[in-house]
């Protein structure tokens, strides 16, 4: 089996539980775009009474129904337009889904839900249990409340869906106005989600998570929190990402994404370009009691923190292990790279800190204090200790630009004459103990022969060069 497959499956803990669907389903059609009420819901029949099926009457009909329910849309754009108080069973305002029922589209760009007032869009409500698929979600705005497109107190899993301008605006006397985008509170699965533009006065621009997530195959870009932390996104709950890009984000602390006491890991993914604009943490800030942070085959480049930790950030009690990680180009006052503030909170294992810059009298690589457990290339430590079995210090990775090479997310490649070609653990490639991983960030199995080696060693990164027979290694180019 695909080891991507065989990963995203085990991911999706939660797809079981919704596949498991009771025998007997309803399926409505709407065919109309207007946004109008159903007149008995309940009855069976979806009907806004005026002899047509719209959007909002199918959801009615579908919370009213104790079958599974499955919502056909087509191609066009249905606008929901019903002003009014905010209720629980979708007469008005937002679209809730209260039980079992799937929404599905014809695709993104073909079948457009857009919100014309000011509600989010969906809510799944404690005793939903959702699927939403194919389509684009527009708009959407939560007054002084979480979730500007959709908000998750139940099931739901997403797919194929993108999100687009969604509104987290905060109430001035409470702690609210979290997740642009989406703010879960119950279980959300998430693949080839798409979440852009998306804004929150509160923490979680584009996603603000509580609950259990996870996001893979998706891009969570230029999204922004605006008087608060995690641009792209916020985690207290638990939050696996993989396969996926976190691009273009901004917040005052964690402009990629802010995990305050949650348990996060992040595989085989890419941050690049997110800014903390007023404080740290350009990819990701990692802080709060309880705060765990896994980073596996993954590439933060050119973030940027005002202050602190272009890179990563990682504040006491909070722990970070990373492994097969690159670190490039990212930039802040002090820590371009990576900022620890406790010995033993960030530890370390064939993974690429270099190129990255700091203010004047600032440490361009490592602030702090890290643990080292060997095989990592960094270019000038500052103040980290790099002196474990295999560490290369002052040595020049020679990275190729930001590209997909060849894979589903951007990575660095390692160029001719890269120091850290088969510099790597010499431990099987399991991905403990310090070992390499068993693959790279694109999924290229490790360890690869390079030129005339006759034993392959793995390198250190998140990019594996291949021999020049099955793969050729790229020469020096932009970006180099």
């Amino acid at each position: 089996m695909n080891r991507r497959i065989a990963f995203l499956l085990g991911l999706s803990l939660g797809l079981r539980t919704l596949a498991a669907a009771p025998v007997l389903a309803d399926t409505f059609t709407p065919d109309t775009f207007d946004d109008a009420v159903d007149p008995k819901p309940g009855d069976g029949t979806c009907g806004s009474g005026s002899g047509t099926c719209s959007l909002r009457a199918a959801v009615q009909e579908a919370n009213a129904s104790t079958r599974a329910n499955r919502i056909e849309l087509g191609q066009g754009t249905y606008r929901l337009t019903i002003d009014g108080p905010d209720e629980s069973l979708g007469a008005t305002g937002d679209l809730d889904l209260n039980t079992d029922v799937e929404v599905v589209g014809r695709g993104v760009g073909i079948t457009i839900i857009e919100q014309r007032v000011k509600h989010r869009i969906f809510e799944v409500t404690p005793k939903g249990t959702a699927k939403i698929s194919d389509m684009l979600l527009r708009g959407g705005m939560s007054l002084g409340d979480d979730g500007g497109s959709i908000l998750v107190d139940g099931r739901l899993a997403i797919s194929n869906v993108t999100i687009d301008r969604g509104r987290a605006k905060a109430d001035a006397l409470q702690s609210n106005g979290l997740g642009g985008g989406i703010r879960n509170r119950g279980h959300l699965d998430a693949m080839n989600l798409i979440i852009g533009a998306c804004t929150s006065d509160g923490r979680g621009g584009g996603i603000a998570n509580s609950g259990v997530m996870t996001l893979s195959n998706s891009q969570v870009v230029d999204n922004a929190s605006r008087t608060d932390a995690g641009g792209g996104l916020y985690n207290d709950g638990e939050l696996t990402i993989a396969i996926s890009q976190i691009a273009a984000n901004s917040a005052g602390d964690g402009g990629g994404l802010d995990n305050v006491g949650g348990k996060l890991k992040i595989v085989d993914s890419t941050f690049a370009g997110n800014k903390a604009t007023g404080g740290v943490g350009g990819g990701i800030r990692n802080s709060g009691k309880d705060a765990t942070l896994v980073l596996v085959n993954s590439t933060l480049n050119s973030n940027v923190g005002q202050k602190q930790g272009g890179g990563l950030v990682s504040l006491s009690p909070a722990t970070a292990d990373l492994n097969n990680v690159t670190f490039a180009q990212n930039a802040a006052g002090d820590g371009g790279g990576i900022v620890s503030d406790k010995a033993a909170g960030v530890v370390l294992s064939n993974t690429i800190l270099a190129t990255n810059t700091a203010g004047p009298g600032g440490a361009p690589d490592c602030k702090g204090a890290v643990t080292s457990r060997g095989h990592n290339l960094v270019g000038k430590p500052g103040g980290c200790d790099f002196r474990a079995e295999g560490d290369l210090v002052g040595k020049d990775p020679k990275l190729g630009a930001l590209s997909p090479n060849d894979g589903p997310t951007r990575t660095r490649a390692l160029l001719d004459g890269s120091a850290a070609i088969g510099a790597g653990s010499p431990k099987t490639p399991d991905g403990k103990d310090g070992a390499c991983a068993p693959a790279d960030q694109r999924g290229v199995k490790r360890p690869q022969a390079y030129g005339g080696d006759t034993r392959p060693a793995c390198d250190i990164g998140a990019y594996e060069a291949q021999n020049p027979k099955t793969g050729a290694v790229p020469s020096a180019g932009p970006g180099a």
